[in-house]
């Protein structure tokens, strides 16, 4: 089952991932209760992990 637009934007926080560790800005469409697509949800969990990574490299 598909998750729903307002799950990914927990992960994220809001519509749009921006941080100074994300080299990119992410922006999630769609309605809160709709369900989100694959692609969406892979977007979000590669832009987490590169923030992740990049807050490992900061603390070398």
């Amino acid at each position: 089952m598909p998750k729903k637009i307002r799950e990914l934007n927990r992960k994220g926080k809001s519509h749009e991932l921006d941080s100074s560790l994300y080299a990119g800005k992410l922006t999630i469409s769609g309605k809160d209760g709709a369900d989100a697509k694959r692609y969406q949800e892979q977007a979000v969990e590669q832009a987490i992990k590169q923030v992740k990574r990049s807050q490992g490299d900061e603390q070398i």
